[in-house]
């Protein structure tokens, strides 16, 4: 038993009766307090220290809050998004703070307008440059650890964070047009009813079906272009996709989408992953990927609910296959970039794809799967990726542990017979859907250049002069006509997908998907003995190229610099031959013209050039070293092109050149 309160506070000894002796000497009323009720005093007032500190930390951070940080030797700027939910903020200022990061030395990044990324001030520290669809590098930082580690608010108001009613249909419109026929994740009809319910009454929308649609209005902005967002939302892409992407995130994380059985929260990950896949970290991403497919085996989604308990069982096993697909998809995706063989392990596999079904033919009572259309369908594009990747896992004969994949890079299988497995490939798509497209419609003619495109590039990777000890002086001079021939109809398909009006809603896929190490080949062996024609044909693709990504311009990156050593190689032996064909000098394009500014370099004249012409024919003539007898390229002035180099350039931009993996 404690003091009483008069012993306690005269500090003296008390004999603890009731009253006790001191107390019945000086005659004041003895007080005892009991343990619980100092207990909470005490709890109080600790609980009022640490709330003076938070307001003393919010003070400093609000002092903090404009002024610019130096980290990496990028400049990062905190910007605070007034449409952000108050609690919402709360959460990012107790973790790490809120902002968005930019390289404020840029002109083109300072735009980035009053957007909001969550991130940990400790781990901010990688910008990475991605292109919109006019070509126009943007800086947005995500800090790739938060996603798993940062903590969340439970008071975050998602009401809030949605878009107006009239935007919010804007956006689904625009999901439908742009992203919806390339993923295929969703069944529209179901999900148009929760969107419609989101117009409605937003306060009472669930926190996976918060997630689904924040993850919707992320991806959609993602697939639009800035002038669009702007004309339409009056908002800038940058400050959308930032604002709705965090939303996701805070949906997800509130749903505690790690341990969640719910497939609207898995469809809503494997949505935002497509909305942020070019600004994350390539390794990060491809981990971030990794816990897409272990959050399918969480819900069991490869193996076949039945119907005999499950009254939905047919349309949830339609859907869990589209999921699963596309799951495999961005992994495999993902392990190119990063340079890892094998996606996923075999036992990961699904045997079944999807049916060839429109959405409107399976609903959630369904008994039975309609039967599959014999041409093309909404499904078109994805069945036509996953045919591909089906047929890569499977086996062409009796021995099924080997499959075609295998024979593909086994280099004791011959070319012809990599050539006959690639031709049964080519004709199995034809035939089930290529030769059913209608090539006025968009998604038809895009499904057409993706099988095109991907048997073309399976076919010139059995070719590429990396496999040959030599180079190209190992591979006969027939295959190499028809390896350049496949480069540059691969680099023709890519530029006539990105100028085709009808096919700009999916530029946000194409230009995730440009083949830069097909392009390093095309030019590297422009400065080799081709046709006029071909050189001609051939230069014109680079022109468009360089048109189409100015980001290749830029002297910003040890790889960029290369490609622009390499150009600038093939246009000056140009140039000699036109002088001495012509007489006069030929028009140089603007990207030479920049490519010689940042070396330091001016136009040379006739003069010179016809000089340079003379010389060269004179070191070969005595059989006598080039003047110049090795560059920055890996390569010397006779020789063809060092691969080794060009890999480690590659991999250091993290474009992981890992054959066959984007297939799978």
């Amino acid at each position: 038993m404690p003091s009483c309160s008069t012993c306690a506070q005269r500090k003296v000894k008390c004999n603890r009766e009731n009253p006790c002796s001191n107390c019945l000497k000086h005659k004041v009323e003895c007080v005892y307090i009991s343990k619980s009720v100092r207990k909470r005093k005490s709890e109080a007032n600790e609980v009022e220290a640490l709330q003076e500190q938070i307001e003393e930390y919010r003070r400093k951070l609000k002092s903090l809050e404009n002024k610019p940080m130096t980290k990496s030797k990028e400049t990062i700027e905190f910007h605070r998004d007034e449409s952000v939910n108050e609690d919402v903020e709360n959460t990012s200022e107790s973790s790490a703070g809120a902002g968005n990061l930019r390289n404020s030395g840029t002109p083109e990044t300072d735009s980035l307008g009053q957007s909001k990324l969550t991130y940990d001030q400790h781990a901010a520290n990688q910008l990475h440059h991605i292109n919109d669809s006019n070509g126009t590098a943007l800086n947005i930082g995500m800090n790739e650890s938060d996603f798993l580690l940062m903590p969340v608010s439970r008071k975050a108001n998602f009401s809030d964070l949605h878009p107006s009613p009239v935007q919010v249909f804007q956006l689904w419109q625009l999901f439908l047009d742009n992203v919806n026929p390339l993923t295929k994740v969703l069944h529209t009809p179901t999900v148009q009813c929760l969107v419609v319910e989101a117009c409605s009454s937003p306060e009472k929308v669930s926190l996976g079906t918060n997630a689904l649609l924040f993850a919707i209005y992320a991806v959609a902005v993602e697939s639009a272009d800035d002038e669009f967002c702007s004309r339409v939302f009056e908002q800038s892409k940058r400050a959308m996709l930032t604002k709705y992407a965090n939303s996701a995130k805070m949906a997800l994380l509130r749903a505690n989408f790690l341990v969640s059985t719910d497939m609207d929260i898995l469809q809503a990950y494997i949505l935002y992953l497509l909305a942020v896949r070019q600004y994350y970290n390539r390794r990060a991403y491809w981990i971030l990927t990794g816990v897409a497919a272990r959050l399918a085996e969480h819900v069991n989604i490869r193996k076949d609910l039945s119907s005999n308990n499950n009254g939905s069982a047919i349309y949830e096993n339609e859907m869990r296959r589209r999921i699963w697909w596309q799951i495999r998809v961005l992994d495999g995706r993902s392990s190119q970039l990063t340079g890892f063989a094998v996606a996923m392990p075999d036992s990961m596999c699904i045997k079944n794809m999807p049916s060839n079904l429109n959405d409107s033919e399976i609903y959630l009572e369904m008994t039975e799967l309609p039967k599959e259309h014999k041409g093309v369908t909404e499904m078109v594009f994805c069945l036509t990726r996953y045919k591909i990747g089906h047929f890569l896992k499977s086996s062409s004969d009796n021995n099924k542990s080997i499959t075609n994949l295998d024979r593909l890079t086994d280099p004791s299988v011959s070319i012809e017979e990599k050539q006959a497995l690639l031709d049964r490939l080519q004709k199995t798509i034809e035939n089930e859907f290529l030769r059913y497209c209608d090539q006025s419609i968009p998604l038809h003619a895009l499904a057409a250049k993706l099988g095109t495109c991907m048997v073309l590039k399976m076919r010139l990777l059995l070719h590429h002069p990396r496999h040959y000890a030599q180079g190209w002086a190992s591979i006969p001079s027939d295959q190499r006509g028809e390896l350049l021939e496949m480069a540059l109809k691969i680099i023709k398909i890519y530029i006539e997908g990105r100028h085709r009006e009808s096919m700009k809603r999916f530029t946000w896929h194409l230009i995730s998907h440009f083949q830069l190490d097909v392009f390093v080949l095309l030019i590297s062996e422009l400065q080799s003995s081709v046709s006029d024609a071909f050189f001609e044909s051939s230069w014109k693709a680079v022109e468009e190229v360089y048109s189409i990504h100015p980001e290749l311009t830029e002297d910003s990156s040890t790889l960029y610099r290369a490609i622009g050593d390499l150009t600038l190689r093939v246009w000056e032996k140009r140039e000699v031959e036109l002088v001495v064909k012509t007489q006069q000098l030929p028009l140089e394009p603007g990207f030479i013209s920049k490519f010689r500014a940042q070396r330091g370099l001016s136009a040379p004249s006739e003069a010179s050039i016809k000089a340079r012409n003379l010389s060269l024919q004179s070191n070969s003539e005595n059989n006598t070293e080039p003047l110049s007898k090795s560059d920055p390229l890996g390569q010397t002035m006779n020789d063809s092109i060092d691969w080794d180099f060009w890999i480690n350039q590659l991999e250091s931009h993290e474009f992981q050149y890992s054959e066959y993996t984007e297939f799978l």
